[in-house]
């Protein structure tokens, strides 16, 4: 990595192998700097420099695609296609209020698909965090550029203009992010990434970073978590909605390490690469009770979704190096589910309101509160497990289509929202009030609900008290 940073050097490197990503970089820093100047307020991102910034993610890949392959000479055409694909599937899925987050996993999938372009060959570890590197770098030169701006438009505001308006400076110094991490920094790494036929760095500074801070940490967790459950066993109780924050990380962890060391780093390395899988596979058993408890009780949620996506994910690394294998595949399995994510259909909060309307309806029907026609009506008193099934998941489907209002105008949710809201013609009341007025149920519900929605640190082997909203 010790290339110069001369702009003839970056220009010409981006130029032969990046020409059309680097191009796409311009368009989007433009695009977005006109957005920028052109609104007051930006709640969020717009819709076109999304659509360029994911054509500028899968055209990277398909650049890097073209070298994996050994075909140079293809490299704009391949880019092309890539830029093409990322800028069709941003317009095929971006007709909903969750297009930021249909445009992260896109490039989440780029993204990994670019890495397992570049971690190929005989020493995939070293070549994967060179890659990972050269990222960091043009990160850090990239951040280092635009507080240098921000001190001198900061300087030049204060000694000169501090009667202008701020908004003025407030655009300046948003453009000068942009220019800073949509055009410098992907510049800087079309310049910094190896070339394809380039020997593999054998000992870089990150592997270095991971080998002697990152692995210590991650077994001191491991050794916190294996506490955790010796406390679970002793006490024969199941606590809820704690440990499986921490053992996704610990998974994370496991995995990047598995993906990056190759055991040569250090004695604690070769240790990893030997035996490391095996200490998880507790902490895995543990993570799936309590999140099993949880669902059952709760149902699903986006942020449940998403974490039992990754653990599924992150389980191949681990078995591989249970049979001390590399885990390959990993990268790709990765990318082909974030692109699978992305779409509506499938998305976490299409089976988070798929999983609510089922347990709603069901526990509806066998508290008889369900007529003829399928509204619901105040009915025979519910058991308390059906009743707080029908507070939690009216109240969740009822802030989905709050917050987002992007679901399915033949779906039981909008029938459910219709109903809330005749209950309150000026659409004044809260959605507690809504929901008590359209079940029949008393105050007292409501509150013994938000008791448990608030309740942390409960313990329980019968009964679940947590807040269902976490993961």
């Amino acid at each position: 990595m010790a290339k110069g940073f001369s702009m003839q050097k970056i220009a010409a490197q981006a130029g032969r192998r990046f020409a059309v990503p680097g191009i796409l970089a311009g368009v989007t820093a433009l695009a977005m700097i006109r957005d920028i100047w052109s609104y007051d307020y930006m709640t969020e991102m717009p819709l076109l420099p999304m659509i360029l910034f994911c054509g500028l993610c899968f055209s990277t890949a398909g650049a890097l695609l073209a070298e994996a392959l050994d075909k140079p000479r293809a490299r704009p055409l391949f880019s092309a296609a890539g830029a093409a694909f990322g800028v069709l599937m941003m317009l095929c899925f971006s007709g909903t209020k969750t297009a930021g987050t249909v445009c992260g996993l896109l490039a989440l999938s780029a993204a990994l698909f670019s890495c397992a372009c570049i971690s190929r060959g005989e020493r995939r570890a070293e070549r994967l965090g060179h890659a990972l590197g050269c990222v960091l770098t043009s990160a850090g030169i990239s951040t280092l550029v635009f507080l240098l701006l921000t001190l001198l438009i900061s300087a030049v505001r204060t000694l000169f203009l501090n009667s202008a308006a701020w908004r003025t400076f407030d655009r300046i110094t948003g453009s000068g992010a942009v220019l800073s991490y949509l055009f410098i920094a992907p510049l800087l790494l079309f310049a910094l990434l190896p070339e394809a036929d380039a020997s593999a760095e054998k000992q870089g500074w990150l592997r270095k970073l991971l080998a002697w801070a990152v692995l210590p940490a991650y077994l001191v967790l491991l050794a916190i978590l294996a506490g955790y459950i010796a406390l679970i066993l002793l006490r024969w109780e199941m606590p809820v909605g704690q440990m499986n924050p921490y053992a996704l990380t610990a998974l994370c962890f496991y995995t990047a390490l598995h993906l990056l060391l190759t055991g040569e780093e250090n004695a604690i390395a070769r240790f990893f690469r030997r035996w490391g899988a095996w200490p998880l596979l507790p902490v895995i058993a543990a993570q799936a009770v309590g999140v099993a408890i949880r669902v059952s009780a709760y149902g699903l949620t986006e942020s449940r979704i998403y974490g039992l996506m990754l653990t599924a994910v992150c389980l191949y690394p681990v078995v591989a190096g249970m049979l001390r294998r590399r885990a390959n595949g990993f990268l790709v399995i990765s990318a082909a589910l974030a692109l699978v994510l992305a779409v509506p259909a499938v998305s976490p909060r299409t089976l988070t309101r798929l999983n609510h309307e089922a347990r709603l309806y069901a526990a509806l029907e066998r508290a008889d509160m369900l007529d003829a026609n399928g509204s619901i009506r105040p009915g025979a008193p519910a058991s308390g497990n059906d009743r707080s099934i029908i507070w939690s998941s009216a109240r969740l489907l009822y802030v989905l289509y709050d917050d987002h209002g992007d679901t399915p105008a033949d779906s039981k949710t909008a029938d459910l929202i219709r109903q809330l809201n005749a209950t309150d013609p000026e659409g004044k009341s809260s959605v507690t009030d809504k929901i008590r007025a359209l079940v029949g149920f008393d105050q007292a519900d409501s509150e013994n609900r938000y008791r448990h929605f608030t309740a942390r640190g409960a313990y329980s082997t019968d009964r679940i008290i947590g807040p269902p909203m976490d993961s």
